[in-house]
């Protein structure tokens, strides 16, 4: 992103913290009020250096390919019984474990009663309640515009069980309550079938109807997937709200929204609104029904975390910029460009996630004929570690960093002897794993050809939105940046794909749209 873009986001990060509606330093151990100083100082010292001019490195966005609605991938619904459980040291999804107390309540706080538990769970609930406003944006987006039609499918994935919270006092232990790993999302997992397919089997048309789970093995899905250790209370709230099956009104609700925006009748901006409506009458109505003080309580800081939600969306009309990482020149009143700029964002989001799920499922396939010969469990979490050290290993060093970034790979590996002699045993299928490192090598070069393809386009979108003509565009380049090749006929053949713009002629061209160089750069395959 371009710097002056990243400059806004670290100093609103340090404004919200600084200006906060909560305390932060309430009711928090030493150490995470010693964690949150370093934080602030550290956050300042950023300011600093960007308000004084001083050069920062800022990693580019993750944003990907135009709009293509013709790709989509994803492995047939499974059968399975059990749900996968992801293991939260191959760091795979956002999954986390108890954030306030850990494996036990500590001995000063005794055996507090479960409505009072539930007070030391607040920052989490927000966390958790947040994140599912976040996923279901995200799903808006990736789903927009695909004219596929969605079905809720069975959940096949979570993050590892959570143990039950123990509390000590005076010597004794015991079991204070149960815990759950909660999922953060409406609809963790969406069935995808495409459209015209649909359409006919409604018809009766086509009898056998092949759907597909959508963008499995995406980080969308692993984040739609992953899970809070939290008391059983706070699931049982979960529970109270989504149902206990994939039928219940606010899923159903929902998803109907999921395929309005799927065929561009609603866009994530007012599809999220409708949502976040839709989910704060259904708190507030369940909150009105459950018996239990412990889940009522969970459901009121729900409820009053969705209407800070639904306030800040009212009164902060850059919100979905924000979320979206990009910038809006606030001088262009114009409408018709932010609705282009948005929708070129939704499309990029989209298609790097069609690209990681297309990526990972070619590497699960091999991954699976490797795992049936050795006779060996995937979720076996050292064995999928080494699997995937072993890929980075062998491919080509310039390869190596875009599959880590993939993977999310540890810094650190186990070093057990299980997983060294289960990694010999993988580099024993040289002939199976080098002919999928060639074929990924090739498809990641040609996603980074057509980052490349997609600027012309954009270049084009961009000049018709703002009203330009060549000539228009030409004499602004010119007046900008005098060295840069910018006469009528190099304008023409920039648009047209004849003449290819590199990333130093792209960051000049989003500076004179006055739009994040993200736009023309995208580079999630690029170093």
């Amino acid at each position: 992103a371009s710097p002056d873009s990243n400059s806004r986001h670290f100093l609103s990060i340090i404004r919200f913290l600084n200006h906060s509606r909560y305390n932060f330093m309430k009711d928090f151990s030493p150490f995470r009020e010693d964690l949150l100083k370093y934080f602030y100082t550290e956050l300042h010292k950023i300011s600093e250096c960007i308000q004084g001019g001083r050069s920062i490195y800022y990693p580019p966005m993750n944003t990907l390919l135009p709009i293509n609605s013709t790709q989509f991938i994803g492995p047939a619904p499974s059968p399975q019984k059990d749900r996968d459980k992801y293991a939260h040291r191959l760091n795979e999804t956002s999954s986390l474990t108890d954030r306030i107390f850990g494996k036990t309540v500590p001995r000063e706080f005794g055996f507090p009663a479960p409505e009072k538990l539930i007070d030391h769970y607040a920052d989490s609930m927000e966390h958790h309640i947040e994140k599912r406003v976040a996923i279901f944006f995200q799903q808006l987006v990736a789903c927009y515009q695909t004219k596929l039609h969605f079905e809720i499918g069975k959940t096949l994935n979570q993050g590892e069980s959570a143990p039950a919270l123990m509390a000590s006092k005076n010597g004794t232990i015991r079991k204070l309550c149960p815990r759950n790993a909660a999922h953060s999302s409406t609809i963790p997992c969406l069935i995808a079938y495409r459209g015209s397919e649909w359409d006919a089997h409604q018809r009766d048309e086509l009898e056998v109807l092949e759907g597909f789970v959508y963008l499995k093995g995406s980080h969308i899905y692993g984040l739609c997937n992953s899970t809070i250790d939290m008391p059983r209370a706070i699931n049982e709230a979960d529970i109270a709200i989504d149902g206990n099956s994939e039928g219940s009104a606010l899923r159903t609700k929902s998803l109907a929204l999921l395929n309005k925006a799927a065929q561009g009748d609603l866009t994530p901006v007012k599809g999220l609104k409708n949502f976040l409506l839709l989910l704060i009458n259904t708190v507030h109505e369940k909150r009105g029904t459950v018996a239990k003080e412990d889940v009522r309580k969970a459901l009121e800081y729900y409820e009053k975390i969705l209407n800070g939600i639904q306030n800040s969306i009212a009164n902060d009309p850059e919100i979905f910029s924000h979320w979206l990482d990009i910038q809006v020149d606030p001088s262009d009143e114009s409408s018709l460009m932010r609705k282009t700029i948005y929708h070129i964002r939704y499309g990029a989001i989209r298609n790097n996630l069609l690209s990681q799920a297309l990526i990972i499922d070619m590497i699960e396939t091999v991954r699976k004929q490797i795992f049936n010969q050795m006779k060996t469990e995937k979720r076996y979490c050292f064995a999928e570690e080494a699997f995937r050290q072993v890929l980075v290993e062998l491919a080509a060093e310039s390869d190596r960093p875009r599959l880590r970034k993939l993977f999310n790979l540890p810094a650190e590996t186990n070093r057990k002897p299980t997983y060294e002699t289960t990694k010999a045993r993988i580099l024993k299928e040289k002939k199976l794993l080098l002919p999928l490192l060639k074929e990924l090598s090739r498809k990641m070069a040609q996603m980074r050809n057509d980052e490349i393809s997609h600027r012309s386009s954009l270049t084009k979108t961009l000049r018709e939105v703002k009203g330009w003509t060549q000539d228009d565009l030409s004499a602004k380049i010119k007046k900008n940046f005098p060295s840069l090749p910018s006469s009528r006929s190099t304008i023409s053949r920039v648009e047209t794909g004849a003449k290819s713009i590199d990333s130093n002629y792209a960051s000049k061209l989003s500076k004179v749209f006055k739009v994040d160089a993200g736009l023309f750069m995208p580079h999630f395959f690029h170093d």
